[in-house]
This record gives structure tokens, sequence and C-alpha cells, in this order.
């Protein structure tokens, strides 16, 4: 009898510790984060090479208006994730030769809306790109067009990038999160390359302009997935906020890369409301200009151009 009471206590006191997760799960969450930042947030001087720049993953957002574009480099190597609209595209080169960027090793096309591809053709012809990636998905507009032209011109092979593939860039892990294979979207903003990218203890998705139902897709096909930065999906619209995408996520800090006064309303209140609410740290290329994040894979240091 006494052994059977023994198990009945160890068993109320499981159930009781479950009772109080379950009741108390999101205090926690949040105390997790908090107590997380403090752990990878640090000013430059302080990261494990902070004094050598070059040798830190970096991740620039750089501020093209209305639009989205994205540099990583790491140990002289590159990699541009959308390149603005057509207006951006000399502006983007410019930037890239500041970084003293020759090569890219990968060019991603998220997906064709103009204000992610418009200034690709520029920066396609003027260096030497040895990946190019972009969803199966095209679009009938001139800035496709131009970007189609260059490619064609430097005779690149397109790479069509699927849910659960890996590359790499030396030790830098990207893992593909959407768009599935093999099927049709309604949206072509739908079709965007959505990216988790991971260097040692530091992870950080790149959205594209993905759509809430996307967000559902990728919480389905890929479990436990956590990233303490997110680029913010289609600069900050409400129809890109799915809550159980960003409470699975945990992200510490975001960014939105939107235009001045743009036509949109970018960033949407609702988008903003909740990173407040949550206590996620915001930036915006509209407020902040350039953007850059620099992390030796423990901890993260930010940088921004106001």
């Amino acid at each position: 009898m006494k052994k059977f009471r023994i198990i009945a206590l160890v068993i109320t006191f499981i159930v009781l510790i479950a009772a109080v997760i379950i009741l108390y799960k999101d205090e926690i969450k949040k105390h997790y984060q908090n107590n997380k930042r403090d752990d990878i947030s640090a000013s430059l001087d302080n990261l494990d090479g902070g004094d050598n720049p070059d040798n830190l993953l970096q991740v620039h957002f750089i501020d093209v208006g209305q639009g989205d574009a994205t540099l990583i480099t790491y140990k002289g190597h590159a990699m541009l994730i959308d390149g603005g609209d057509n207006s951006k595209g000399t502006a983007i080169q410019y930037y890239l030769k500041e970084q003293g960027i020759e090569v890219l090793d990968y060019v991603v096309a998220t997906h064709p809306d103009a204000d992610h591809i418009g200034g690709l053709d520029v920066i396609l012809y003027k260096f030497h790109c040895e990946n190019v990636l972009m969803p199966t998905v095209s679009k009938d507009t001139q800035s496709y067009e131009d970007m189609m032209l260059s490619i064609d011109e430097k005779g690149y092979e397109v790479k069509h990038p699927y849910s659960g593939e890996e590359f790499y860039m030396e030790d830098i892990k990207f893992t593909v999160l959407s768009p599935e294979s093999n099927r049709d979207y309604e949206d072509v903003n739908d079709y965007s390359i959505v990216l988790l990218m991971e260097y040692k203890d530091i992870e950080v998705v790149f959205a594209g302009d993905a759509g809430i139902y996307i967000m559902n897709d990728i919480l389905k096909n890929h479990k436990d997935i956590e990233a303490d930065v997110y680029k913010v999906a289609h600069h900050g619209s409400n129809d890109s906020l799915n809550e159980a995408f960003l409470e699975e996520l945990g992200p510490l800090y975001s960014v939105i890369s939107c235009g001045v006064d743009n036509d949109y309303g970018h960033p949407h209140d609702e988008v903003l409301n909740y990173m407040k609410e949550n206590d996620i740290s915001v930036y915006r290329t509209d407020e902040n200009g350039d953007i850059i994040l620099y992390s030796d894979g423990a901890k993260l240091s930010w940088c921004t151009e106001k």
C-alpha cells in the first residue's frame, strides 16, 4: 500500500507541474525570450572576432525604399536575396562594390514581383553569380523580362529550390522552408522562397512575401523551427501576420523593409502591435535606413544608418 501511495503522489506531482506549465506557458516563454535576449545581444567590440568584422557573419538589410534587398556576407562569400525595384539596381551594385564583393555565391529572387527583382538584371549582369535561385512562377512584366535577359546573356542555369532542400555557404546552413514541390499557388507571393539560415547558435528566417497559409504549411512540414531574427514577410503587411507561426519561431528581433510613407501603409498597425505585445524588437528600413546585423554565431550586434 505504501508503494501505491508513493506512486500516486508522484503522479499527482507530475500532473500539478504540467498544469502550472500550461497555465503559465506564455509567461514562461516571455521569461525565456527576455533572458535569451540578454544572452545574445552585444556590442560589436564584444563579439568574438569583432575587431575584424570581415570574419563575422553580416546580414545587410539594404534600404531600397518600398522593396526588398538583403546581402549576406561571411569570410569572402556573399549571397543576395532580392534586388529592389527597377530604380535600385545601380545603387545595390555600388553597395556591393563598397563591401568588396566581386562574386556572389548565391542570388535568390524570392518571387517575381518588381519590388523584389527589378534591380536584379543589373546585379546578375555586373557580377559573376555562381548560383541563381528562383521559384518556377513567372510574370509578364518588363522587370521579369529584363532579369531573364541578363540570365540568358550570362548563361546562368536557374535552380528552383523546394521545401526541405538544404545548401551551404561555408559553414552557414540554409534550409528551404517553402515553396513545396509540384504545387500550384493562387497568389504569386505564396511562391516566395522562404529560407532558414543557421550559423552556429544563431538562426534567421527570411520570408519574402509569403502569406498566412504558407506559414501554416511551414509549421506542418518543419517541426520545432526557431529563429532569433525574423525578416518580416511582405514589408509588414497584415496579410502575412500569422501569430501561430511567430509563436513557434519565437523571434527576439524583427526587420521590416519598406518605403517612407508608402502607398500600402506598410508596416500595418496589427503587425507592429503584435511585435510590441510580444517584446520583439523591430528595425525598419524606412526609419533606420540600411541595417546591418553582425554575429559570431553566439551573439548579435546591430548597426543602423540612422
